[in-house]
């Protein structure tokens, strides 16, 4: 076994679920009441919360560190396997293998091929081909061992023919593979040569014509990556076509829901993000119900999911303008991910905070929305995550002080925000625009008058920053603001206007 560097036994043991834990450490006490020094080494790691060397260093059990991390992490894993090995269908199918192998050795062919038949279906249902190409070549060495005796040439020939038959769908399932692999390279990158490439791979045969696709795994690999590539290119209505269809393709065969209950939930995910791209709010409900009802496999699976669905039910409140019913769910909302705080992604944690942040700035409670940036801000976790929103997170806490008439906290938040912003270099027109408004006027608005024809002019220049594409940020609507200012309106209802 190669060496586990840095923290990969760290992350081998948060990755855990605690069935999983029990059940090593019952496994590597090996029966003994006292527990040994392997056993000392996993509690220790798994108490702590960010990995750290030095802490156990100085266990009174600890010699050799790194050669019993090793074995330490060696010895998760094969209890790992051990736990699993009757949960999972390659576990399964790998030890059907097994027992395929000893019957052959054993000369019992006749027992062999029928463990053979029923591993090849069981295979072909649970989409597993390397495994399905696997018995299909032991099914062709069991036709050298047989003895002929009785069987016609013709019956050879259509062994064979089947053999053959059955080779090319696994040679289609492969093709659509590497298709899969080359749009996911070419997906994440999504620009320059990568969207060029995403443009060839859409221009194949295999993702021009979906009877080309000759298995549900091939089905899938199509369906999804027209869904993405129509959705890229901006065509939300095909986009949301194709993934129904991938739902319903889904749906139809429950051995891939049981199997990849995750995939499952992404596809509905993508659902619920296209209906409100078409305005189909109504619709939204039976998709966030099929995502509960989900079992996923795994604790880190329903955390990620359910971590998620947080963030775009928030969202779809959002869109709703419903400011008032998330945040009587925020603070629920908010245990869950803190409960789960190892489970959660970053990306969705710091989502969740800004989410909350413009809820709250959207009700006007000054210092809750003040708490949620500060979340963002001081969270070691954090910092190196999305730096868009880290950016946007420092302008509206600049208008929170505003709103708050903390003059002081303003002056001293314009320059940590411009170094920030520029450091990062998301020091865009509408950023300075703004920040050289706030440094210069803000301090200067005493009457009514006056704030209505500062507002009105920063209000103009940002409109034509956001015209000529010169970075307008999405996630808060910083011209509705200035309009409330002006006309002296809240925020919300400025937001409701320009929906209507």
């Amino acid at each position: 076994m190669p060496k586990a560097y840095n923290d990969d036994l760290f992350d081998l043991i948060k990755s855990m679920e605690p069935s999983e834990k029990r059940y090593f450490k019952l496994y590597a006490s090996d029966g003994q009441k006292k527990k040994n020094k392997y056993v000392l080494l996993f509690e220790a790691v798994e108490k702590q919360k960010e990995f750290d060397e030095r802490s156990l260093l100085k266990e009174k059990f600890v010699t050799q560190l790194p050669l019993l991390k090793n074995r330490l992490y060696d010895l998760v894993l094969k209890s790992l396997n051990n736990y699993n090995a009757e949960k999972s269908i390659d576990f399964e199918l790998r030890s059907t293998a097994n027992h395929i192998e000893i019957l052959i050795q054993k000369k019992l062919f006749n027992q062999s091929a029928k463990l053979i038949r029923k591993a090849k279906q069981k295979s072909i249902n649970h989409e597993q081909h390397w495994f399905y190409i696997y018995f299909l070549g032991r099914e062709t060495d069991l036709l050298t061992y047989i003895d002929f005796k009785g069987i016609a040439d013709q019956e050879v020939k259509k062994k064979f023919a089947n053999i053959r038959g059955e080779l090319s769908l696994y040679l289609n399932a492969t093709n659509y593979k590497e298709i899969k692999t080359n749009f996911r390279k070419a997906f994440l990158e999504r620009r320059g040569a990568s969207l060029e490439a995403l443009k060839k791979i859409m221009q194949n045969l295999l993702m021009i014509s979906y009877e080309q696709a000759q298995s549900p795994f091939s089905r899938e690999i199509f369906l999804n990556s027209n869904a993405l590539f129509s959705d890229l290119i901006g065509n939300i209505p095909q986009a949301f076509e194709y993934n129904t269809r991938l739902i319903e393709l889904m749906e139809s065969r429950k051995i891939f829901m049981e199997e990849d209950p995750l995939n499952y939930a992404k596809y509905l995910q993508n659902d619920i993000g296209y209906k409100m791209e078409l305005k189909q709010r109504d619709a939204l409900t039976d998709s966030i119900k099929k995502i509960r009802a989900i079992k996923f496999k795994t604790n880190a699976d329903h955390v990620h999911v359910n971590a998620l669905l947080i963030n775009m039910e928030t969202a779809i409140y959002g869109s709703q303008l419903d400011f008032i019913t998330p945040s009587k769910q925020l603070q629920h909302h908010e245990k869950f991910l803190t409960e789960n705080n190892n489970l959660v992604q970053r990306e969705t944690l710091i989502i969740f905070y800004f989410n909350a942040a413009i809820i709250e700035f959207a009700n006007e409670s000054w210092q809750k929305s003040n708490l949620y940036l500060n979340k963002i801000i001081n969270n070691v976790s954090l910092q190196k995550v999305r730096t868009d929103i880290h950016c946007m997170v420092r302008i509206i806490k600049l208008l929170v002080y505003y709103e708050m008439q903390k003059q002081d906290l303003l002056e001293y938040s314009i320059k940590n925000a411009y170094r920030f912003i520029n450091k990062w270099k998301h020091l865009s027109p509408i950023y300075i625009t703004l920040l050289q408004f706030l440094k210069n006027m803000a301090s200067k608005i005493v009457t009514y008058k006056q704030q209505v024809n500062a507002f009105q002019e920063l209000k103009t220049k940002l409109e034509r920053d956001i015209r000529n594409n010169s970075g307008h940020d999405e996630g808060f609507d910083i011209v509705a603001w200035l309009e409330a200012k002006v006309r002296k309106k809240t925020f919300v209802e400025i937001l409701i206007e320009k929906q209507q």
